[in-house]
């Protein structure tokens, strides 16, 4: 009888590892890159690298590199959100998802997106982003919140960032010819921000040491820009930041569309003929 107790928990101690295992793997799984479609919109997100979102199609037409969070608490160098934690992701809907990273015990931070893509040939669409950093722990929570942002609309892009009456960052506006991207902080304003040359922002970001963004306000080139909240979040406290991007790209004209296909249709006819 006690040998066959002892089999029966030996089974039942089996099968919780394997229950384990596998919710342990589904987790991680979970983390693979996914996208957010809606209209003539589709973003892509890695939620377990820095890579972040790293794709914006409007219309076909592409304009995002990379976009991502990174969190430094007190004097601590600041990590990216991916480091803190295996992300826990809710699907909302085919556009809308959030992403969860937890400090257990210190804090967490959540992101939700929610695209909305326009009709087909209009060239544009909305992405906003509601980020809510919760302090998990008994004492109040020094952080330092930052965005990164690598848009690339056509080559010499020009950048600026605007300030509200009190000196904080609320608005970004990214620029080459008929190509557009506003970011609008609905609340609150960004302590600093940054515009530099590509690879500048990030390589500070990613360096160990502890950064305050350097207030440069515009830029012309292969620039990138960022943006960096400063809070003292109380215990039990949050801090909630939203904020919408609106993207307008160069959608090819439809005569130019019809032209490139028939050129193609012509090539290919070509290529026939020589083989016949």
């Amino acid at each position: 009888m006690k040998n066959s107790v002892k089999q029966n928990n030996g089974q039942v101690s089996k099968w919780l590892l394997v229950v384990a295992l596998t919710l342990t793997v589904s987790m991680r799984a979970r983390a693979v890159p996914f996208q957010l479609t809606h209209g003539n919109s589709t973003v892509g997100i890695n939620p377990d690298s820095q890579a972040g979102v790293n794709q914006w199609l409007v219309d076909g037409v592409s304009a995002l590199k990379q976009q991502w969070f990174w969190i430094g608490v007190g004097s601590n160098p600041e990590q990216a959100i991916n480091t803190i934690s295996a992300p826990a992701i809710t699907i909302f809907s085919p556009y809308s998802a959030k992403l969860v990273y937890t400090s257990p015990g210190l804090f967490d931070v959540q992101v939700t997106y929610t695209l909305q893509g326009g009709q087909a040939g209009t060239g544009t669409a909305d992405l906003s982003e509601q980020i809510r950093i919760n302090n998990l722990s008994a004492n109040p929570l020094a952080i330092h919140f930052f965005q990164y942002s690598d848009f690339n609309l056509g080559g010499s892009d020009t950048v600026n960032l605007t300030q509200n009456l009190l000196g904080k960052f609320n608005r970004s506006t990214q620029t080459f010819g008929a190509a557009a991207l506003q970011e609008t902080v609905v609340s609150p304003g960004a302590s600093h921000g940054e515009v530099g040359a590509a690879g500048f922002t990030l390589g500070r970001l990613n360096d160990g040491s502890a950064t305050t963004l350097n207030d440069s306000v515009n830029a012309v080139g292969d620039v990138t820009w960022a943006f960096q909240w400063d809070s003292q979040i109380a215990a039990g406290g949050s801090l909630v930041i939203g904020k919408d991007k609106r993207l307008i790209v160069a959608v090819p004209e439809p005569t130019t569309v019809a032209l490139a296909g028939l050129g193609l249709a012509l090539m290919l006819g070509a290529a026939r003929r020589r083989l016949g």
